[in-house]
């Protein structure tokens, strides 16, 4: 009786070297008439997994309690930074952490998800519409009833409503499972149109023309969004999405670690600032929040009066909720006087923790609904 042996390869998710060579073997034969090589083969397959194989493990496993945990990430890392001044020295990391991020991100999105987003231009329209309309009338509205026409403080609270979207609205918006090609639409546009589009809302809002330095603006943004989201797509459509499966265990941790340190370093980079502006923080402390609870509100609100589909729902929550605090800082200090920078400076103190709330609120609703999925599928339920 002749036996055919034939090579073939079969996919494994372990490196090579540990795969046993039995593997890439395929017997024609019934396992009746030879079980012993079925049973070799499986025992093998099952023997000890390598170390590489441990630590994805170990990483997705992290990556899962940080993605279920997202606001003690937020608040170890606003600890962090007030209780270590001297991280401000590490300004200078923040640009490269958020390219990494990106990269890290765009590396599950393919080119066709970005031609799926053009086709769509009034969703886009719509978040950038409502960014730069309706967010500085709430902040016009919240800052002269309380503070007055003349406050700085109001003025500072305006221009923390006009500065462009926040590259971590990305991030958010793959942690809460959005529509991610449309977050990275939107922030890309809205930060090649911040040139033109904030010193207009500045003098129509504000009386002031604003200006700044755009094309470093641009150019920092460049490098920040557009080149690591670029490169990012071409890699996973060049590797059909396996680099970005194979380095998903990494990548995911790697990102929590990122934004930790992103928050802790800008959070000691705005202590310097609070501690030596005198101003009283009492009514800012009182209404700021309602301002950037309002921005989170009003995206998810929005999304489900115009039944937007869930995924896009979300986007526009992080991305009306959250602000390009870095530029906002910069440009405040630069343009507009120190107690109008206090707004600005303490927006992040209160965006991140609320983006973590409702992070958390949507992958419970996920999890509820999986549940309730899993029991209604189950043999006689």
């Amino acid at each position: 009786m002749l036996v055919h042996v034939r090579p073939c390869f079969v996919r494994h998710d372990r490196p090579l070297g540990s795969i046993p060579r039995c593997s890439f073997l395929f017997v024609d034969l019934p396992a009746v008439k030879f079980p012993f090589l079925r049973e070799m083969a499986s025992t093998r397959s099952n023997s000890t997994p390598s170390l590489q194989s441990r630590l994805e493990e170990v990483l997705l496993e992290l990556n899962r309690l940080a993605e279920s945990r997202m606001y003690l990430i937020v608040a170890a890392g606003i600890v962090a930074g007030w209780i270590l001044p001297g991280l401000d020295r590490l300004t200078g990391l923040v640009p490269y952490l958020f390219a990494y991020m990106m990269l890290a991100t765009a590396l599950s999105i393919s080119a066709r998800d970005i031609a799926r987003v053009a086709k769509m231009p009034g969703a886009v329209v719509f978040i950038i519409g409502t960014l730069h309309v309706v967010m500085p009338l709430i902040a016009v509205g919240l800052g002269r009833s309380v503070l007055g026409s003349e406050s700085e403080i109001a003025v500072g609270m305006v221009l923390a409503a006009l500065i462009p979207v926040g590259v971590m609205s990305v991030i958010w918006t793959g942690l809460a499972g959005g529509d991610v090609p449309l977050a990275l639409t939107v922030v890309g546009l809205d930060s090649l149109l911040s040139p033109l589009v904030l010193p207009g809302t500045a003098a129509l809002f504000l009386g002031n023309g604003v200006e700044f330095d755009a094309r470093s603006l641009m150019i920092g943004l460049v490098w920040m969004i557009v080149l690591p989201t670029c490169a990012g797509v071409s890699l996973h459509d060049l590797s059909g999405g396996e680099l970005g499966r194979r380095l998903a265990p990494f990548n995911g941790a790697a990102s929590k670690a990122c934004m930790l340190s992103i928050i802790a370093i800008n959070i000691a980079a705005i202590r310097g600032i609070l501690e030596t502006t005198p101003v009283s923080l009492g009514p800012i402390l009182g209404i700021l929040p309602v301002q950037v609870a309002s921005g989170f509100l009003i995206g998810l609100v929005s999304g489900k009066l115009l039944k937007w589909p869930e995924a896009r729902a979300r986007t526009l929550t992080f991305s009306v909720g959250l602000r390009n605090i870095s530029a906002g800082i910069v440009i405040a200090l630069q343009y507009f006087s120190p107690a109008a920078a206090i707004p600005v400076v303490l927006v992040i103190v209160f965006q991140q923790p609320l983006a973590a709330f409702f992070q958390y609120c949507f992958r419970r609703r996920d999890r509820a609904q999986s549940a309730r999925s899993s029991a209604f599928t189950e043999p006689g339920a």
